[in-house]
C-alpha cells in the first residue's frame, strides 16, 4: 500500500506528530483514523470530528480539504502538514467546507491499521 508521511497537529496546539498514512483516503476518513490513533476526544469523551487544512512543502499558506478529497488529490507529498480544525469551527471566508460535519460512520474493521505509524516530534 502506498503511503505518505505528513506532520499532523490540532489547531491551536503545539504538539506535532509525524504519521505515515494512505494518500487515497477521503479527508473525513483520514480525520477519523488519525483522531482514533491519537485518541483525540471531545469534552464528552467521544472521538472528535475535524475539518482538515493541508499545507504542501514550501507553501506559505494552506487550504481546506473537501470531505471527499484525498491527500493525493490535494497534491500532498512527504513532508506536508495537515492541521486538524474542530468541525464546529468554520474554515474561513471563501471556503466551501461546511462549518459542521456530521459524525462519520465508523470504518469497517480491517486487519491492517489505516495509520501505519507515528511519532511525536
Amino acid at each position: 500500500m502506498e503511503t505518505v508521511i505528513v506532520t499532523v497537529k490540532r489547531k491551536d496546539e503545539s504538539q506535532l506528530h509525524d504519521m505515515q498514512v494512505p494518500p487515497d483516503l477521503p479527508a473525513v476518513r483520514l480525520a477519523e483514523a488519525v483522531a482514533q490513533a491519537l485518541n483525540w476526544r471531545d469534552a464528552d469523551d467521544r472521538l472528535s470530528n475535524f475539518v482538515l487544512e493541508v499545507f504542501l512543502p514550501d507553501a506559505e499558506q494552506g487550504r481546506f480539504m473537501r470531505l471527499d478529497e484525498t491527500l493525493k488529490a490535494a497534491g500532498a507529498l512527504d513532508g506536508s502538514w495537515v492541521v486538524f480544525h474542530p468541525a464546529s469551527v468554520a474554515p474561513g471566508p471563501g471556503v466551501t467546507q461546511p462549518a459542521s460535519v456530521a459524525p462519520p460512520q465508523p470504518p469497517a474493521p480491517t486487519e491492517t491499521p489505516i495509520v501505519k505509524g507515528w511519532r511525536q516530534v
